[in-house]
């Protein structure tokens, strides 16, 4: 520690693995120099924890047990470079200077490319929201941001991606929890619907906690999503059913969960927390919907932009070129792909829509989960109306998921003409 003082360096030293990480958490260093074996634990402990939140920290780490092992050990967890006692003072200087160069250069570079454009605000709040962003994005930290609706958590989130030295990509929002729970919540109710389906008391308990997890996600698209989802469930469910008497037990058990659903909702709104904010977003329209600069203004620049620029900006330079994403899939494809991206993708749903008529007339099991897939898709593509649902893994999987059934039932058409023989 002294060599290291003595080039004037400032240097923290912790003699266990508790020591350790309290030091981490109060110094937050540029470098970590952590020996192997210490009195309470391994220094692989430190390692780890670090890691899992500090990904480009350097961590180099000593100790007098070099074996082959215990160095790819090391290496594995995360260590960026193993040393072994002993080794010489000039060497242990020679392994610090260079990573905290690398330090050094990665801070550097990040000051060339300049800092993105702040976001406007003039609230004392807000303004400092933004100086606490800009110096956060700097280190590895993860960050939290909290706040009421509409008082700017995604343009801080955007700001703070694109000065943060670990953005590999383009920001894209993370609020995908509600709409993700609709197709499991639609397979879980088709599950509790089959007369032939085991652990029936499982699903349904499965379908009240997936339901419940739609409803404290807040998100009223995703509340759109499944009730557009569970209503043509409910509408194929019961024209396919085989018999009268099972479309009236089905409506009766329909009619049971939906009171427990209401029962549900209000027990939770009857709390303060979950009410308050239940009540806030089960409007229409919210302030940044049709604020200057909102939803609906941002989509009719898309309309305007779109109507000028036949080829598109280009993949995920929508927000970059023109300051706004328009909170449409559809316009989103058009703005960025231009109008023969926009054709295609059309064309491309209107071909699914078509061949998945098909399914409707298709063997039972088949199109029972068809039925599934296809309410839970046009849950999803009714949301995307006002949302930009591009990077939804699940949207593109449930079309995986149409196709899928599409040349199922295809091949199994085909395997039941008669054949001929050579």
């Amino acid at each position: 520690a002294d060599s290291l003082r003595d080039q004037g360096l400032e240097v923290g030293v912790a003699g266990s693995v508790a020591e350790g990480l309290t030091l981490f958490a109060e110094r937050r260093p540029d470098l970590v120099l952590c020996d192997l074996k210490l009195p309470d634990g391994d220094g692989l402990e430190i390692l780890e924890s670090v890691r899992s939140e500090h990904l480009r920290l350097p961590f180099v780490v000593l100790t007098a047990y070099g074996t082959v092992s215990t160095a790819v050990e090391a290496m594995k967890a995360g260590a960026d470079e193993f040393l072994t006692k002993p080794f010489e003072e000039a060497q242990l200087l020679a392994v610090v200077t260079r990573h905290l160069e690398v330090v050094r250069l990665r801070r550097r570079v990040a000051e060339l490319e300049g800092e993105p454009e702040r976001p406007l605000g003039i609230a004392p709040s807000f303004v400092e929201a933004v100086e606490l962003a800009r110096n956060a994005a700097r280190t590895d930290t993860n960050v939290l941001i909290l706040g009421e609706t509409g008082t700017g958590k995604e343009v801080v989130a955007r700001y703070l991606h694109r000065c943060s030295l670990r953005a590999k990509g383009p920001f894209k929002d993370a609020n995908v929890f509600g709409p993700f729970l609709v197709p499991v919540a639609i397979y879980s109710l088709r599950r509790v619907a089959d007369p032939g389906s085991a652990g029936k008391f499982l699903f349904t308990g499965l379908f009240f906690v997936f339901s419940f997890g739609i409803l404290v996600s807040f998100s009223r698209g995703a509340w759109i999503n499944f009730a557009i989802a569970i209503s043509l469930y409910a509408v194929f469910a019961l024209w396919a059913a085989p018999s009268l008497r099972t479309r009236l037990r089905w409506l009766g058990a329909g009619m049971l969960m939906l009171v427990l659903i209401v029962a549900m909702l209000g027990a939770a709104v009857s709390q303060k927390s979950i009410g308050d904010r239940f009540f806030q977003r089960a409007v229409l329209t919210q302030k940044y919907d049709v604020a200057s600069g909102g939803r609906f203004q941002s989509q009719q620049k898309a309309l305007a932009h779109i109507a000028g620029d036949p080829i598109g900006v280009g993949p995920g330079r929508s927000h970059d070129e023109f300051g706004l994403e328009p909170h449409n899939l559809y316009l989103h494809v058009a703005v960025e792909g231009g109008w023969l991206a926009a054709v295609g993708w059309l064309g491309f749903l209107g071909l699914t829509l078509y061949r998945s008529l098909s399914l409707f007339r298709a063997p039972g099991q088949i199109r029972q989960e068809f039925f599934v897939v296809f309410s839970s898709l046009a849950g999803v593509l009714t949301q995307s109306l006002f949302i930009d649902s591009t990077h939804w893994r699940h949207l593109w999987l449930l079309l995986a998921l149409v196709w899928a059934l599409i040349i199922a039932t295809q091949r199994k058409d085909s395997s039941r003409q008669p054949g001929f023989t050579m």
